[in-house]
């Protein structure tokens, strides 16, 4: 528990540059609350548009992703935040990061998918081959979620260590591995207030000027977080990777 409250704090240092990017943050929300709100798609005539207007947000997400946690990056390395220079540095790390996406969305459908068709094909089993093949259905979900889960530090770690992606999910790999009870507390602690806010815009269904004040507040409040969250664990990993010892820290420079 001790160990985890550095990480927390080197989270919560803001400089006032950050009420900027805080700004920034919050535009983007709001656009996407906009235009992606349940009453504003009623409205459109349109049945085609719904998918280029999604790839498009997706890209742009992962673009604005990029170009913010490299500024956090920098601000945690020099107390400096470039909020100009980080939308040029964020086009360096737009590609792998992608493709980091890519891989946990195809390999989640096709943990999905094996486990639906094989359900499917043994419907009709026994009880006993049935339960057995259940089984096994269960420990294949318990290990490819594992699997998922230890490499979720990959994307911060491009950005952190301009690593290539293979380099980045060995070493998210080999970190969670290592650091799961530190992961599991610092994760904890960071997800609470998003779980909280989440929990509270759920219980009530505000109406009017009412809806639109809690849509800001709620941005706002989701802005301050993900700043929090990402420096959180880019001191964690900063940490770890300057120490540089045992498997923790893997010969990746000719991959890179």
């Amino acid at each position: 528990m001790k160990s985890t409250i550095k990480y927390l704090k080197a989270g919560l240092q803001l400089s006032w540059k950050h009420l900027l990017l805080i700004a920034v943050i919050l535009a983007w929300l709001l656009l996407q609350g906009f235009v992606f709100d349940r009453s504003f798609l009623k409205n459109k005539p349109e049945d085609n548009w719904l998918t280029p207007v999604l790839l498009l947000f997706f890209l742009l997400d992962n673009y604005f992703s990029c170009s913010v946690y490299s500024a956090l990056k920098e601000y945690l390395s020099t107390d400096n935040l470039p909020l100009y220079s980080c939308w040029r540095e964020g086009r360096q790390f737009f590609s792998p990061v992608l493709f980091f996406k890519l891989f946990v969305g195809v390999s989640g459908i096709f943990l999905i998918s094996v486990v639906t068709f094989t359900l499917t094909v043994v419907s009709g089993a026994s009880l006993s081959v049935f339960s057995f093949v259940l089984l096994l259905l269960g420990i294949w979900t318990a290990a490819g979620i594992y699997l998922l889960l230890t490499t979720f530090l990959t994307p911060l770690l491009i950005i952190l260590d301009r690593l290539a992606f293979f380099p980045a999910v060995e070493i998210s790999f080999r970190l969670v591995r290592h650091h799961l009870s530190t992961l599991i507390i610092l994760v904890s602690l960071l997800g609470l207030p998003w779980a909280l806010v989440i929990s509270v815009t759920r219980l009530y269904n505000f109406k009017g000027y009412a809806a639109l004040s809690e849509k800001i507040l709620t941005a706002l409040v989701f802005s301050y977080l993900e700043i929090i969250t990402v420096q959180s664990l880019f001191a964690f990993l900063k940490e770890q990777l300057n120490a540089g010892s045992g498997e923790e820290r893997i010969n990746y420079e000719r991959d890179t």
